[in-house]
């Protein structure tokens, strides 16, 4: 997949190259990421994030498409607790790293499905 935002959004994936927004990155990585965790054992999984006003170094970006954006929640329970990822797949794919917990403002809740 290649950033992009000329097509219309699906979250059909399969192994052809395409053009894909943040959307598609943040349910691609969730998909993604909770197969591997199952295959390990590993009780974690991810969720997609969508914010409504997102900024770039606390500014909005005047491009069409980046008035919002779609990033991925990943969370890990272990015996000594709960740790949560805030990853951005598509900043990732660009080059920019892929953790924006300095980033995130305000509580991020869990869906009401995996609180214990």
């Amino acid at each position: 997949m290649h950033f992009g935002l000329g097509h219309r959004t699906s979250l059909a994936f399969d192994e052809t190259e395409r053009e894909g927004n943040c959307i598609e990155y943040a349910h691609l990585f969730g998909t993604v990421f909770e197969r591997a965790a199952a295959r390990v054992h590993l009780d974690a999984r991810a969720f997609v994030v969508h914010s409504d006003d997102a900024r770039v170094v606390g500014g909005k970006l005047g491009l069409p498409g980046f008035g919002d954006h779609d990033w991925s929640l990943v969370v890990v329970r272990t015996a000594a607790g709960e740790r949560r990822l805030f990853v951005d797949p598509t900043l990732y794919d660009a080059g920019l790293g892929w953790d924006i917990a300095g980033s995130v403002r305000g509580d991020v809740p869990v869906p009401a499905a995996y609180l214990p």
